[in-house]
């Protein structure tokens, strides 16, 4: 089997069939322009590279870290693609962040090893099943519906140490891209794409990488010139035709309109948001300690606004700026590690970590650890926290 590894002339090539296309496309045109529009945000990552294909379509974008994610303001329904990367145990403030950004509406798209990432997020949906792919690079053909004989095979990078997707997965999960063959060889599970809608937005996650190192070519017409292919749908690629085969360029435009389609994906905009389990209720008349053991909620007011749901206090909750805290508020007045909610028997406790510009409650500076009522206000920095009961 011939391998094409002229991948960058291939997206090159793709790109301008996609230009044509959405010339003669109304749904692709707008799929096109919607996704311009939203300017999506990429993590780089050291395998895959997302941003190539943007490129390719000529999609702004803009860059950012991972760990930049967590102190992003409202994006609203920017889709966020995730390359292949590898995050252990995730702090609380991204998978936080990202699970707020989905229910409200947004796309997070993932490739390979950003599964820890949604699994971390989002366990009960999606898993590794534990396997690694093979220690060299591979090529899948797509499983397509009533393909005819003279079709391009569209193939399926799989880079060594892919992790295959485990069966069962939950009954949301729906199967948008798939291989037969990949299964059989990699625990049964077919699945190379899938995607899951949580609250009024959604997840996409990819195994392997978008864009391909390279491609097997099946057939004869796989090997061709990709000049008489492009022409077909309205494209002409000059000498980059010749350069370039059908295969390679069938598939990179295929992984094209996956993009398109997957970023710019109508999830359920009138879905109850899933990532509330608890709300904030009214203070009590009468002063209540705050429990340990029962659900309360902290809203932030002043620089920086925001919402945590805490089911129960079982552990030490952190307040700073760093994001390997539990609560991050990026603010240059906070100290990395400011504050600290402790449980103390059935009580919480607050401590001022040794703090720069020291931590109020209810307008006094704590200099020991103090006891928290439902209705205190907390000062960190330029950000009021309100302590509110939940249920």
């Amino acid at each position: 089997m011939v391998e094409d590894k002229n991948m960058d002339a291939a997206y090159q090539a793709a790109g301008q069939v996609l230009a044509a296309q959405k010339d003669m496309d109304a749904l692709l045109a707008k799929q096109f322009g919607d996704l311009k529009e939203l300017k999506p945000l990429v993590v780089p990552g050291q395998h895959d590279h997302i941003e190539r294909i943007l490129t390719a379509m000529q999609i702004p974008y803009e860059s950012k870290n991972l760990l930049d994610l967590s102190t992003l303001p409202p994006l609203h329904n920017r889709p966020i693609f995730v390359n292949c990367g590898s995050i252990n145990n995730p702090p609380r403030s991204l998978t936080e962040r990202l699970k707020d950004h989905v229910s409200q509406g947004g796309t997070l798209i993932t490739t390979d090893w950003a599964l820890g990432l949604v699994n971390a997020i989002f366990p009960e949906y999606i898993a590794w099943n534990n396997l690694s792919t093979a220690g060299h690079n591979e090529s899948f053909a797509i499983d397509r519906e009533n393909p005819k004989p003279e079709d391009p095979t569209l193939s399926w990078f799989v880079e060594c140490s892919s992790h295959p997707l485990a069966l069962p997965m939950h009954e949301d999960v729906k199967v948008i891209l798939a291989s037969s063959e990949f299964g059989k060889k990699y625990g049964g599970n077919p699945a190379l794409g899938v995607s899951f809608p949580y609250g009024k937005g959604g997840v996409i996650h990819y195994v392997s990488h978008l864009y391909a190192q390279m491609v097997a070519l099946h057939k004869d017409q796989d090997t061709a010139a990709s000049t008489v292919w492009a022409k077909e749908k309205g494209a002409n690629l000059g000498d980059l035709g010749a350069q370039t085969t059908t295969g390679s360029v069938a598939t990179a435009y295929h992984t094209i309109t996956e993009v398109l389609s997957g970023a710019t994906s109508k999830w359920n905009p009138t879905a109850a948001t899933q990532s509330r389990t608890y709300t904030a209720t009214a203070i009590p008349d009468v002063q209540t300690p705050l429990r340990a053991n029962a659900p309360f909620c902290i809203r932030g007011k002043g620089k920086f606004e925001l919402e945590r749901f805490i089911e129960s206090l079982a552990g030490n909750y952190t307040i700073g700026r760093t994001s390997e805290v539990d609560l991050q508020i990026p603010d240059s007045q906070v100290s990395r590690y400011h504050a600290r909610l402790e449980p103390n028997q059935e009580l919480v406790h607050i401590k001022d970590l040794q703090s720069h510009n020291g931590t109020y409650v209810n307008g006094q500076v704590i200099t020991s650890p103090t006891q928290l009522y439902y209705g205190d206000t907390i000062k960190i920095g330029q950000t009021e926290l309100k302590i509110l009961p939940a249920a």
